[in-house]
């Protein structure tokens, strides 16, 4: 994932920021207003009004429609600039569809920010019937802590896999509550993320999972695409900071789904995803990771089919990749001081004669038995030494108890993988990614021969992968052609995240039953456990 596209969610609110990017929408075309006489095209009453595109509008109709009113917006084009329309009542937004009703804007602000408000409860908010795009940033994002809202039937839109579009959900508030549903959407260069505030991290870590329950985001029957024709790409759906989700009969074309880990003192892990009857189709091959990244938190990973050229550089092509940042001192978490010379943290304090030190950090510190934000157990997988384990969110860490910092526990909530496939997609042509059993069914192209293995495991950065100290380029150069020498510091990510104990394969999470499907505010409909993708998932 590159600097400039991470979904990391801002220092104003204490969260990992999640800088997308986007595309479409140039300067031209549209509606916009011509001169000061211009009068904005809102029409109706409530319950129900129309409004054309055009910013002035909409946010005409948005400024008098009551909570429960819907608001259609008519076929067209325009671009929004720089503006931001906020909206904080429980409304239905509802376009012409995502082929005719266009808005852009030029991605220094997002189109849409809507909150839901500090309270819990219901909070019946709907998007659908619209593309958006912008060049780069953030195209809509949603806060608070209400549920039952729906994002629906839209077109996402970016340009190109370095400057992704982002779609954001955060959870800002004290409470990690913000539930709702995105489904049937296109999302094209688009990532999607879920995030928390400080306070909203503590409550979704110190709360019981919501396995099998509603308590989640929902991300279901959508369309990923993130690959550009180099055959670079990015993660399409990212989180962190006690973030629940559950992602379900999506599929995903050349992307992959990311889960972040506890870095800095303000950003815990990803809590829980329950990541089942996907389909991850892959049409070009380069040296990045395989469908799943995931560096904290507890999953559930089943029934999905995996195809296509995964993970060169993985022993087993298409392995679920574990990370634990802290278990390998990674500088960007472990030792982010500030220096007294060059200013800048994370990096300052390393390489030749670039500021000094002032001591203290500003992170979590490393996992090594020294620091009071770990669990700081025996370690049976360690001789029973004091090691850190369990580090603050790791992987196949579950329900904390305690104050943080003050001698808090956490549970240990392993990983489950099973009932994964490896599967065949076209590589190219007028079929490219679609299901193929021979070359015969992607004309113009060939149908993939890679095998997958989507129930183990793979630890990166473990002690033969670690970060360089002299090169500075992270994860690769300790092998092959590169500069540098690895550290000679300890990596104890073995130790921390132990096959059998914190992550679980070919192995059913034990009671684990699937919440409702289709989500009952998609409607009523079937999803057939058989299948993986958008063709297993049926609406009435």
């Amino acid at each position: 994932m590159s600097s400039a596209c991470r979904f990391l969610l801002w220092a104003v609110l204490g969260i990992l920021a999640l800088n997308g990017c986007g595309g479409g929408g140039g300067e031209s075309g549209g509606f916009f207003p011509s001169s000061p006489d211009y009068t904005p095209s809102c029409s109706g009453a409530s319950p129900a009004w129309t409004s054309t595109p055009d910013y002035e509008s909409v946010a005409s109709c948005v400024s008098q429609a009551s909570p429960g009113d819907t608001i259609n917006i008519t076929a067209g084009e325009a671009n929004w600039r720089a503006k931001t329309l906020s909206v904080n009542k429980a409304i239905r937004i509802i376009g012409n569809g995502p082929d005719t009703t266009t808005i852009s804007g030029n991605g220094t602000v997002p189109l849409f920010d809507v909150s839901t408000g500090s309270s819990t409860g219901a909070f019946p908010f709907r998007l659908s019937g619209l593309k958006l795009s912008a060049p780069q940033g953030r195209l809509f994002q949603i806060s608070g802590a209400g549920s039952g809202w729906r994002i629906d039937h839209n077109v996402f839109q970016g340009t190109d896999y370095a400057d992704i579009t982002s779609v954001a959900t955060l959870s800002n508030v004290g409470t990690w509550t913000l539930f709702g549903l995105i489904d049937q959407n296109v999302f094209n260069y688009c990532q999607i993320g879920f995030a928390g505030g400080g306070t909203a991290a503590h409550h979704s870590w110190t709360s019981a999972p919501q396995w099998g329950t509603a308590n989640a985001i929902f991300l279901e029957n959508n369309t990923f695409l993130m690959a550009d024709v180099a055959g670079v790409f990015h993660n399409s759906v990212d989180s962190n900071n006690g973030a629940r989700a559950v992602i379900r009969y999506n599929t995903f074309n050349d992307a992959y789904i990311m889960a972040h880990s506890a870095c800095q003192k303000s950003v815990r892990a990803t809590r829980s995803y329950e990541i089942y009857n996907n389909r991850f189709n892959r049409s070009v091959s380069n040296t990045f990771t395989s469908y799943l990244s995931l560096r904290g938190g507890s999953h559930v990973i089943t029934g999905n089919v995996v195809s296509g050229p995964w993970s060169q550089w993985l022993p087993e092509r298409g392995a679920v990749v574990l990370d634990n940042r802290r278990s390998w001192f990674d500088n960007g978490c472990t030792q982010n001081s500030q220096c007294t010379g060059a200013g800048a943290p994370a990096v300052c304090c390393t390489g030749p004669g670039i500021g000094n030190c002032i001591g203290s950090q500003d992170g979590f510190g490393d996992c090594n038995g020294s620091s009071v934000y770990d669990t700081n157990v025996n370690n049976a997988a360690h001789g029973n030494a004091v090691d850190g384990y369990r580090c603050l969110d790791q992987t196949g860490a579950g329900t904390m108890t305690g104050t943080l910092g003050s001698g808090h526990s956490q549970e240990v909530d392993p990983l489950y993988a099973w009932n994964n496939q490896s599967g065949r997609n076209c590589l190219g042509g007028s079929n490219k990614y679609d299901t193929c059993t021979s070359d015969s069914q992607c004309p113009g192209s060939t149908c993939s021969t890679d095998t997958m293995y989507p129930n183990r495991f793979y630890l990166h950065n473990n002690s033969d992968n670690m970060a360089c100290t002299a090169a500075g380029v992270p994860y690769s150069c300790c092998t092959g052609s590169y500069a540098g020498a690895c550290p000679t510091g300890t990596n104890w990510q073995q130790f921390h995240v132990v096959d059998g104990r914190d992550f679980i394969s070919d192995t059913p999470r034990p009671g684990y039953t699937k919440y409702t499907c289709p989500h009952p505010l998609a409607g009523s409909g079937s999803c057939n456990p058989d299948m993986a993708g958008r063709t297993g998932y049926t609406l009435d």
